[in-house]
Protein backbone atom coordinates (compact mmCIF):
# COMPACT_ATOMS: atom_id res chain seq x y z
CA UNK A 1 0.00 0.00 0.00
CA UNK A 2 1.44 3.57 -0.89
CA UNK A 3 -1.01 5.17 0.07
CA UNK A 4 -0.61 5.08 4.50
CA UNK A 5 -3.12 7.52 6.50
CA UNK A 6 -1.35 9.55 8.93
CA UNK A 7 0.06 7.59 11.65
CA UNK A 8 -1.73 9.54 14.60
CA UNK A 9 -5.19 8.84 13.16
CA UNK A 10 -7.27 5.90 14.01
CA UNK A 11 -7.27 3.47 10.99
CA UNK A 12 -7.85 -0.31 10.79
CA UNK A 13 -5.92 -2.04 7.71
CA UNK A 14 -7.66 -6.17 7.07
CA UNK A 15 -4.96 -8.08 5.63
CA UNK A 16 -5.54 -11.61 3.95
CA UNK A 17 -9.10 -11.55 4.99
CA UNK A 18 -8.09 -11.61 8.45
CA UNK A 19 -4.76 -13.63 9.04
CA UNK A 20 -3.40 -10.35 9.93
CA UNK A 21 -5.02 -7.03 11.33
CA UNK A 22 -3.39 -3.89 11.84
CA UNK A 23 -5.09 -0.99 13.45
CA UNK A 24 -3.15 1.93 13.75
CA UNK A 25 -3.75 3.35 17.40
CA UNK A 26 -4.76 6.83 18.21
CA UNK A 27 -1.78 9.33 19.39
CA UNK A 28 -0.86 8.64 23.12
CA UNK A 29 0.93 11.03 25.79
CA UNK A 30 4.40 9.44 25.19
CA UNK A 31 6.67 11.19 28.50
CA UNK A 32 10.74 10.04 28.68
CA UNK A 33 11.86 9.32 32.06
CA UNK A 34 15.35 8.73 33.14
CA UNK A 35 16.63 8.42 36.47
CA UNK A 36 18.31 6.00 39.09
CA UNK A 37 16.02 2.98 39.02
CA UNK A 38 17.97 1.53 42.28
CA UNK A 39 16.73 4.51 44.18
CA UNK A 40 13.99 4.01 45.96
CA UNK A 41 13.09 7.35 46.63
CA UNK A 42 13.36 8.18 42.61
CA UNK A 43 11.06 4.65 42.16
CA UNK A 44 8.81 5.96 44.86
CA UNK A 45 7.88 9.67 43.14
CA UNK A 46 7.46 7.94 39.94
CA UNK A 47 4.93 5.55 41.35
CA UNK A 48 3.49 8.20 43.24
CA UNK A 49 2.59 10.09 40.11
CA UNK A 50 1.97 7.45 37.59
CA UNK A 51 -0.25 5.27 40.18
CA UNK A 52 1.84 2.53 39.11
CA UNK A 53 5.29 0.79 40.01
CA UNK A 54 8.33 1.45 38.05
CA UNK A 55 9.87 -1.56 36.46
CA UNK A 56 13.03 -2.24 37.44
CA UNK A 57 13.72 -6.14 36.04
CA UNK A 58 14.87 -5.97 32.24
CA UNK A 59 12.31 -5.79 29.36
CA UNK A 60 9.41 -5.59 31.62
CA UNK A 61 6.58 -3.12 31.93
CA UNK A 62 3.59 -1.93 34.36
CA UNK A 63 0.01 -1.12 33.59
CA UNK A 64 -2.79 -0.07 34.42
CA UNK A 65 -6.50 0.36 32.22
CA UNK A 66 -4.70 3.54 30.58
CA UNK A 67 -1.16 4.25 31.32
CA UNK A 68 2.14 1.67 31.19
CA UNK A 69 5.60 2.72 31.92
CA UNK A 70 8.03 0.79 29.58
CA UNK A 71 11.38 -0.26 30.54
CA UNK A 72 13.84 0.59 27.86
CA UNK A 73 16.84 0.45 30.34
CA UNK A 74 18.76 0.40 33.52
CA UNK A 75 17.81 4.10 33.82
CA UNK A 76 15.21 4.88 31.00
CA UNK A 77 11.34 4.14 30.79
CA UNK A 78 8.70 5.67 28.68
CA UNK A 79 5.62 6.36 29.46
CA UNK A 80 2.20 6.14 27.59
CA UNK A 81 -0.90 7.19 28.82
CA UNK A 82 -3.91 8.95 27.43
CA UNK A 83 -3.66 12.20 26.05
CA UNK A 84 -6.34 13.54 27.93
CA UNK A 85 -3.85 12.78 31.15
CA UNK A 86 -0.73 13.64 29.38
CA UNK A 87 -0.04 17.21 31.09
CA UNK A 88 -1.28 16.45 33.90
CA UNK A 89 0.87 13.26 34.70
CA UNK A 90 4.40 15.27 33.34
CA UNK A 91 3.17 17.59 35.48
CA UNK A 92 3.20 15.46 38.50
CA UNK A 93 6.65 13.61 37.62
CA UNK A 94 7.94 17.25 37.53
CA UNK A 95 6.94 17.87 40.74
CA UNK A 96 7.33 14.69 42.40
CA UNK A 97 11.53 14.26 40.87
CA UNK A 98 11.85 17.91 41.63
CA UNK A 99 15.65 18.05 43.18
CA UNK A 100 16.54 14.43 41.79
CA UNK A 101 18.79 13.55 39.42
CA UNK A 102 16.20 12.80 36.68
CA UNK A 103 15.43 13.75 33.69
CA UNK A 104 11.66 14.23 32.14
CA UNK A 105 10.75 14.50 28.61
CA UNK A 106 7.57 14.86 26.68
CA UNK A 107 7.91 12.65 23.40
CA UNK A 108 3.97 12.52 22.43
CA UNK A 109 5.60 12.47 18.25
CA UNK A 110 8.43 10.41 18.24
CA UNK A 111 6.46 7.32 18.53
CA UNK A 112 3.40 5.56 16.41
CA UNK A 113 1.95 2.52 17.43
CA UNK A 114 0.54 -0.47 15.39
CA UNK A 115 -1.99 -2.68 17.16
CA UNK A 116 -1.48 -6.28 15.85
CA UNK A 117 -3.71 -9.27 15.50
CA UNK A 118 -4.74 -12.25 14.01
CA UNK A 119 -4.57 -15.46 13.61
CA UNK A 120 -1.07 -15.37 11.54
CA UNK A 121 0.63 -12.76 13.89
CA UNK A 122 3.12 -15.17 15.77
CA UNK A 123 4.11 -16.87 12.19
CA UNK A 124 4.86 -12.94 10.62
CA UNK A 125 6.43 -12.17 13.74
CA UNK A 126 8.56 -15.05 13.74
CA UNK A 127 9.46 -14.11 10.12
CA UNK A 128 10.06 -10.48 11.08
CA UNK A 129 12.27 -10.65 14.59
CA UNK A 130 14.63 -13.23 15.98
CA UNK A 131 12.39 -12.51 19.35
CA UNK A 132 10.19 -15.76 19.78
CA UNK A 133 6.62 -14.55 19.93
CA UNK A 134 6.08 -16.59 23.14
CA UNK A 135 8.71 -14.78 24.93
CA UNK A 136 6.36 -11.40 24.60
CA UNK A 137 4.42 -12.17 27.77
CA UNK A 138 1.42 -10.12 29.27
CA UNK A 139 4.18 -8.01 31.15
CA UNK A 140 6.89 -7.86 28.78
CA UNK A 141 8.51 -5.14 26.88
CA UNK A 142 10.77 -5.87 24.19
CA UNK A 143 13.14 -3.77 22.29
CA UNK A 144 14.70 -5.16 18.99
CA UNK A 145 14.76 -4.91 15.30
CA UNK A 146 11.64 -5.90 13.08
CA UNK A 147 12.01 -6.13 9.78
CA UNK A 148 15.49 -4.36 10.25
CA UNK A 149 13.22 -1.08 12.07
CA UNK A 150 13.90 -0.51 15.79
CA UNK A 151 10.91 -0.92 17.41
CA UNK A 152 9.24 -1.91 21.37
CA UNK A 153 6.79 -4.78 21.68
CA UNK A 154 4.51 -5.09 23.99
CA UNK A 155 1.18 -7.30 24.54
CA UNK A 156 -2.42 -5.76 25.07
CA UNK A 157 -4.49 -7.05 27.88
CA UNK A 158 -6.90 -8.46 25.10
CA UNK A 159 -3.97 -10.50 23.76
CA UNK A 160 -2.91 -8.33 20.68
CA UNK A 161 0.62 -6.66 20.07
CA UNK A 162 1.39 -3.62 20.13
CA UNK A 163 4.07 -2.37 18.02
CA UNK A 164 6.37 1.21 19.00
CA UNK A 165 8.02 2.96 16.05
CA UNK A 166 8.89 5.86 14.82
CA UNK A 167 6.30 8.07 12.93
CA UNK A 168 8.84 8.05 9.90
CA UNK A 169 9.01 4.01 9.27
CA UNK A 170 5.24 3.95 9.68
CA UNK A 171 4.37 3.34 6.32
CA UNK A 172 7.36 1.01 5.39
CA UNK A 173 6.26 -1.37 8.31
CA UNK A 174 2.73 -1.42 6.91
CA UNK A 175 3.86 -2.00 3.36
CA UNK A 176 5.52 -5.06 5.04
CA UNK A 177 3.45 -6.45 7.13
CA UNK A 178 1.35 -6.65 4.23
CA UNK A 179 3.41 -8.32 1.88
CA UNK A 180 4.39 -10.83 4.51
CA UNK A 181 0.34 -11.45 5.81
CA UNK A 182 0.19 -12.08 1.90
CA UNK A 183 3.01 -14.54 1.46
CA UNK A 184 1.40 -16.39 4.52
CA UNK A 185 -1.54 -16.87 2.67
CA UNK A 186 0.17 -17.95 -0.46
CA UNK A 187 1.84 -20.38 1.68
CA UNK A 188 -0.93 -21.64 3.80
CA UNK A 189 -3.07 -22.32 0.16
CA UNK A 190 -0.10 -24.21 -1.19
CA UNK A 191 -0.26 -26.47 2.11
CA UNK A 192 -3.97 -26.80 1.65
CA UNK A 193 -3.82 -27.94 -1.67
CA UNK A 194 -0.84 -30.68 -1.30
CA UNK A 195 -2.69 -32.04 1.61
CA UNK A 196 -5.89 -32.42 -0.51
Amino acid sequence: MTDTPHPTLSHFVVISGGALSAEAAPLQASIGLRGNGEDDGFAAAVAAACGLPLPNEPCTMSADDNTRILWLGPDEWLIRTDPARGDDLEAALQRNLAGRHAAVIRMDHQYSALILGGSGLDDILSGGTAIAPGDITATACIGTRFAHVPVILHRLADGRMAMLLRPSLFGYMVDWLEQAARHLALEKAGTAVENT
